[in-house]
């Protein structure tokens, strides 16, 4: 399903590293969802972090690629915030069937789920 795809061409090692720095966003991302109390505040700020996840996270990607590529020159690669359409695309999985497109979309739903989840775990585990 993912032939050709990028992350595929990258080392064991560096896939590792490029894994484990989409799991330590994906935690921090959660994370700060769950500071919300309520489950609206948590859907809203699911909603707010998913967006920002995508707008600044690209940055993030590129500082890495930075270590592991030697000749990768500094440069500021963050363009304009996404649109509520971009927000959408990644959400219902529309546009190119990449692994980081789907792992984006996988990402904004669970964000979005941790508010009724949490309600959930309150209202019927005690």
């Amino acid at each position: 399903m993912y032939e050709g795809d990028s992350f595929f061409i990258l080392s064991a090692a560096v896939q590792a590293g490029l894994a484990g720095l989409s799991a330590l966003l994906a935690v921090a991302a959660a994370a700060a969802v769950l500071a919300f109390k309520t489950t609206v505040g948590r859907i809203t700020s699911g909603l707010l972090v998913f967006w920002l996840f995508l707008w600044l996270t690209p940055q993030i990607y590129y500082l890495y690629y930075q270590i592991i590529l030697d000749d990768l020159p500094w440069q500021i690669i963050l363009g304009p915030p996404p649109s509520l359409d971009a927000l959408l695309d990644w959400l219902l999985f529309r546009g190119p069937g990449t692994l980081s497109n789907h792992a984006k979309g996988v990402l904004g739903w669970a964000l979005l789920a941790l508010g009724p989840l949490a309600w959930a775990k309150m209202k019927f585990i005690k």
